[in-house]
């Protein structure tokens, strides 16, 4: 039996097809579209493409794209052929509608393949593929430190008249015997199951963090991230918000200018986009950020990727309001489990300079210190400590491990390994910064003979005396470099998470743990 591939969006309710089309498409018509839907194609010419016949059109370039309106209810479905979401303003479609779907009709033990997002100031994007159909624990997934993008499974039994195998971002990819006369009735089983709230039983580890769906709220918060994009706040990363093939990307660029005066860059930050926005003197509101673009290129400065990517979909931001705590990301809102967020909060609070710290914490001063590098050198004089800095021990199974950037010993014989970091501290973050005390930790306690040796060539001291630390207290400390009173003493969501995990498991190794921020020294007339 024949069947074909369709993706199928939901448009947002009381929007009607000519709100979501990108322009005038002329319409087409087919013996086999009956009633009032609707068919839209782009590039007709003489040739055949494989999905023509299914629509009862007969010649059409291989570079045909197609969008079949179909009302189902008093909702309109899109349903697009070859590349035909580029056809749509997306932003007129239900953006959780895919998932909500394929969450309330997949098998939760047969995940197939799953894409997932970490929020952070780089927002890791991964792939996970299992050979065999497994649930979302087995593809790693984690609901409060992971927000699903993409999946695809098996459909439980009674769905699988709709489609056997499911694939679902923000729309739903099904395969279907149905015709285009008769797969109405089918669309309306897909709008049933997008009311079901069966995934919350499912799939719980996807329900932590929700999308923010309330119109009013996200204006709210859509306002606070204009303000936070005016003040150039720290707050705010950018990403590429697709997964992408980097040996066909090697340069990015804003919209900001005219196309042929466009500086490129060859990596994607936020603080070059501030830069731009002054120098064209550019007036920051929703509209500017919804339609000012991303845009990637190859070598040969030709356009690569998908398509450009508005700064709105690229911006990643974390705000509080009214008691909750907010992450913003791909473009969408979500809001993060309250029991959870304040959980996480008192944790980290309670390992804050907890103990005090024993050694003379000296503030950053971007005029003698001149970088992160320089406040080592200061820290480690002020405190007759040793200076690792930059100093790696190559060990078997980790990349070359830093013991901690500055090693202090008290007279009580406690160990403190220190590691320091801005706050912006390049694409490694936070998260570098806090599994780096923690590797270091582990083969400390793992008694690695090729990094005691390591520690020890580095202090001048026997391979023996390292081991002995093992007896002493041993303290991790994380330094964060940030100016005091202003956004950069704020941690973001997902970096409080690293840290509180950082955290559980130094203590399950039996060290203590405290963090600390460092403050900027006053009136230097030097930024950083």
């Amino acid at each position: 039996m024949t069947t074909q591939k369709i993706s199928i969006r939901l448009l947002k309710d009381k929007k009607l097809p000519a709100d979501v089309l990108k322009k005038n498409y002329s319409s087409s018509t087919s013996p086999k579209i009956t009633g009032k839907s609707e068919l839209y194609v782009d590039n007709f010419q003489n040739s055949n493409v494989d999905w023509a016949s299914y629509l009862g059109i007969q010649a059409f370039t291989q570079g045909a794209r197609a969008v079949l309106f179909v009302p189902v209810k008093s909702r309109w479905f899109a349903l697009c052929f070859s590349g035909g979401h580029h056809m749509l303003d997306l932003e007129q479609c239900e953006d959780d509608f895919g998932l909500r779907v394929a969450l309330n009709c997949l098998d939760p033990d047969e995940i197939k393949s799953s894409d997932v997002f970490m929020p952070s100031d780089h927002s890791k994007q991964k792939r996970t593929q299992t050979t065999r159909e497994t649930n979302l624990e087995g593809h790693d997934f984690d609901g409060y430190t992971n927000i699903l993008k993409n999946i695809t499974g098996k459909a439980k039994p009674q769905y699988q008249h709709i489609s056997k195998n499911v694939t679902a971002s923000s729309s739903i990819t099904i395969n279907t015997d149905k015709s285009p006369a008769d797969i109405d009735k089918l669309l309306e089983e897909v709008l049933d199951l997008y009311g079901k709230t069966d995934y919350e039983k499912n799939f719980p580890e996807t329900t932590y963090i929700n999308a923010v769906k309330n119109k009013a709220l996200i204006g709210e918060l859509d306002a606070l991230l204009v303000d936070a994009v005016k003040a150039e706040s720290d707050l705010v990363y950018l990403i590429i918000p697709e997964l992408v093939n980097f040996a066909e990307i090697a340069k990015y660029d804003y919209s900001l200018k005219r196309k042929g005066s466009r500086t490129r860059y060859t990596s994607v930050l936020v603080t070059d986009l501030y830069q731009e926005i002054k120098d064209a003197a550019a007036t920051v509101d929703l509209d500017f950020i919804k339609n000012k673009y991303l845009c990637l290129y190859d070598d040969n400065d030709k356009e690569a990727g998908d398509q450009p990517y508005s700064l709105y979909s690229a911006m990643v931001y974390d705000c509080q309001h009214k008691g909750n705590t907010y992450h913003f990301s791909h473009g969408k809102w979500y809001c993060v489990d309250k029991n959870f967020s304040d959980g996480l909060e008192k944790q980290i609070s309670d390992h804050k300079k907890a103990p005090p710290l024993p050694f003379t914490l000296i503030e950053y001063d971007p005029a003698t210190h001149k970088d992160e590098n320089g406040y080592n050198e200061a820290l480690a004089e002020a405190n007759s400590a040793v200076l690792l800095d930059k100093s790696n021990i190559p060990v078997g199974g980790y990349d070359k491990i830093e013991a901690c950037d500055v090693l202090y010993k008290n007279a009580k014989g406690h160990h403190y390994f220190i590691h320091v970091k801005h706050k912006h501290g390049g694409s490694k973050g936070m998260a570098h910064l806090f599994a780096q005390g923690d590797a270091s930790l582990t083969l400390l306690r793992n008694q690695d003979q090729k990094f005691l040796q390591g520690i020890a060539k580095l202090t001048n001291q026997k391979p023996e005396d390292i081991a002995a630390i093992n007896g002493s207290d041993i303290h991790i400390v994380y330094l964060i470099i940030a100016k005091q009173g202003t956004s950069q003493t704020l941690l973001p969501l997902f970096t409080k998470i690293a840290l509180s995990r950082t955290i559980k498991s130094l203590i399950s190794k039996n060290a203590k743990s405290m963090w600390e921020f460092v403050g900027h020294a006053t009136n230097t007339g030097v930024t950083p």
